[in-house]
């Protein structure tokens, strides 16, 4: 998900424990989600992960839960077939 996009869903949150404040330190500073973003795609590049896209960047919104969920799924679904069989 684009850090922008992160920062605004955190700002909709109820936050009453970090003072009233709608970000907490690290939360406001764009830049760092965007370095934070950035290192997390390297590693996901790097090692045997699979990427699911939360954001739907043509139509500049959330996916729906239930197809994030059934693509985590079919990531998975190879990994747990194989454990099974032990």
């Amino acid at each position: 998900m684009p850090p922008s996009q992160a920062q605004k869903l955190v700002a909709k949150k109820n936050r009453t424990q970090i003072h009233g404040r709608k970000h907490d330190i690290l939360e406001k500073d764009l830049r760092h989600l965007e370095d934070a973003a950035e290192m997390y795609d390297m590693l996901s590049r790097s090692r045997p992960w699979a990427t699911i896209q939360c954001y739907d960047s043509g139509n500049s919104g959330l996916r729906m839960p239930e197809d994030i969920a059934k693509e985590c799924l079919q990531a998975v679904k190879p990994l747990l077939e194989s454990w099974k069989k032990g």
